[in-house]
């Protein structure tokens, strides 16, 4: 129906879990195999917020409050063109436990970001010390840290 009608692009939901001066991310079993935020496409008409909930639960078995939006992106996936919105969340419950689509989950501490992720976005799709950066200044701003 979508297609049919012209729409152009898929919308995807991610979630930044910080936890002090951590961040959770995951690493993708299937190509782009990066380290990511938790987070995934929404299905047919799905709320932003119930999809991130629902995403984040199928890959780390984590409950979660979707907290504030930290960025909305635009770009290309795998050919595809996808609309992104980026949000912090917080843990309300669950024990991390990962999905079939990673092969790892890791907390990355603020410090040591930048020995594994480029300062800036570029043009793949590995995210950047920049995109975590936003969603630490969200916290600092929710939190007073």
């Amino acid at each position: 129906m979508y297609q049919e009608k012209g729409y152009s692009h898929r919308v995807a939901v991610i979630g930044y879990l910080i936890d002090e001066e951590r961040i959770l991310l995951l690493k993708r079993r299937k190509p782009p195999q990066i380290w990511a935020p938790p987070g995934g496409h929404l299905l047919t008409d799905e709320d932003p917020r119930k999809g991130l909930i629902r995403e984040f639960w199928e890959e780390t078995g984590l409950k979660i409050e979707v907290l504030a939006p930290v960025e909305v992106w635009f770009g290309k996936l795998g050919g595809r063109a996808v609309l992104s919105i980026d949000f912090l969340v917080k843990k309300t419950g669950g024990q991390l436990r990962l999905s079939a689509e990673h092969e790892a989950a890791r907390w990355f501490a603020r410090g040591e970001l930048n020995k594994h992720f480029p300062p800036a976005p570029g043009p793949s799709a590995q995210f950047s010390v920049q995109d975590f950066e936003k969603a630490f200044r969200v916290h600092a701003l929710l939190y007073g840290k």
